[in-house]
């Protein structure tokens, strides 16, 4: 019975240890003005220190003042200026792409974004109303009307949230004093098993 239990407490702490933590990756909510429908959106941004980052998840904001998300996201590794319905995996730049559900747009989770880096996410359906326009630090936004290429709408941003877990990976010293616990342990049990 005690060995069951060293073996569970031990499962526990590799698990927590090898666990990711949810964080902010980049965002911009103070934007106070609301936009006029009928537009495709853009936004460059820049990842925070202490990445990478993976399970990567995306969102505007609707004038409402909630998350909002129509369409496809695309996440790029640099600036388009095409048009939203020739969007595709082809794209220069293409990381990923997600459909919005439940107004957020979930990419693969083999995603993985570096820190520090300016990347830039576009959407190809026309949203409603969505706020920001204010200076962002990170990027701009990026507009299109009627499926014409999109535009740079520098030095303002839009409101937007892209979250992620770290990707942490577990330093060799750690993944050694773990195995040699389980070893230590398997030992311990073949000797009672034995006697």
């Amino acid at each position: 019975m005690r060995l069951t239990s060293r073996l569970a407490i031990l499962a526990i702490l590799a698990a927590s240890t090898l666990a990711a933590h949810a964080v902010t990756v980049a965002a911009n909510t103070a934007g106070p003005a609301s936009s006029s429908p009928g537009y495709d959106w853009g936004q460059s941004f820049t990842t925070a220190a202490g990445g990478p980052f993976n399970d990567i998840v995306l969102n505007l904001y609707s004038a409402a003042g909630g998350p909002y998300a129509v369409g496809t996201a695309f996440l790029l590794s640099e600036a388009y200026s095409g048009i939203p319905s020739d969007l595709s995996s082809t794209t220069p730049g293409y990381l990923g792409s997600a459909i919005a559900s439940g107004d957020f747009y979930t990419f693969a989770t083999s995603l993985t974004l570096a820190s520090d880096t300016q990347y830039f996410f576009y959407e190809n359906a026309p949203l409603g109303s969505i706020t920001g326009d204010n200076v962002y630090a990170g990027g701009v936004y990026y507009f299109s009307l009627d499926d014409n290429p999109y535009n740079s709408g520098a030095p303002a941003s839009i409101n937007f949230t892209v979250t992620g877990n770290v990707a942490t990976t577990p330093e060799p010293s750690s993944l050694l004093l773990l195995g040699t616990g389980f070893l230590g342990l398997a030992g311990m049990a073949r000797r009672r098993f034995l006697s």
